[in-house]
């Protein structure tokens, strides 16, 4: 949805985080998560409301589900986007006149990152580092994420090394970094390209020319193309929330 958004359609994207918001259920979670937690999903259906500035949602459908959050999130195995989500639910709680609301939210988003960051910067991992750039907790230049690449330089490129093949997200993630390393990324749409022209679509994992499997079109993978030339138009990461990267990445742990 948050390519759709980037591409200027906004119908699909308002009329999606509206049901989302009103199918929530007591105990917390969307119907038909599609194997995502529940805490991840809520935390999407958040970013796509801030990005969407759905004010009007406040009330009968962020707040719950930063509620949620705070009450849960810290279980989810997507940490990055439950972070970003909570410092966004604060940005539409104060924008609503929710101070304390928003207060909650940054001091919980504070902490859980914190915690994320106990284990110093020479323990990410390459996939880590790139995500939690992505959803703005960490800056690229971060020596962490630095240390990380480092160790991995060709992480996120395809490549003969990597035969069990390569998620297109993380193609794409490695790209939204260069990117905003203000660095050229039209080598990854390239070779995004070139895996749709191989396979007939983009599927949901590069693998080897000659490799079978990988034929079957991944809606995830579509989305994140799209993303990805959006942004390289714009000359930053399109679903970057900048109130995230304002309070997390800026203050990151030497």
């Amino acid at each position: 949805m948050t390519a759709l958004w980037a591409a200027g359609k906004h119908r699909t994207p308002r009329k999606a985080v509206k049901e989302w918001f009103r199918r929530q259920v007591e105990e917390g979670g969307f119907p038909g998560s599609n194997g995502m937690d529940a805490s991840a999903e809520m935390a999407g259906a958040i970013l796509l409301a801030w990005h969407l500035e759905s004010n009007r949602l406040y009330e009968t459908g962020i707040r719950p589900a930063a509620d949620f959050l705070c009450r849960a999130g810290e279980g989810s195995t997507d940490p990055e986007i439950c972070i970003a989500a909570l410092v966004c639910a604060a940005n539409l709680a104060q924008a609503c006149g929710d101070s304390d609301s928003a207060r909650l939210y940054l001091e919980r988003a504070d902490r859980w990152r914190d915690s994320l960051h106990e284990t110093g910067p020479d323990s990410l991992n390459p996939e880590t580092a790139l995500r939690r750039v992505r959803f703005g907790l960490l800056a690229p230049e971060d020596p962490g994420v630095r240390n990380a690449l480092i160790e991995s330089p060709s992480y996120g490129r395809t490549s003969e090394e990597q035969p069990e093949g390569l998620p297109v997200v993380t193609i794409g993630n490695r790209a939204h970094y260069e990117l905003d390393l203000d660095r050229d990324i039209t080598p990854y749409l390239s070779q995004l390209e070139e895996i749709a022209e191989e396979r007939g679509g983009f599927p949901e994992r590069w693998l080897p020319a000659g490799e079978p499997g990988g034929s079957v079109p991944d809606l995830s993978s579509h989305a994140e193309y799209v993303r990805l030339l959006i942004s390289q138009s714009w000359g930053t990461v399109c679903d970057h929330p900048p109130v995230v990267k304002a309070r997390c990445a800026r203050h990151s742990p030497d």
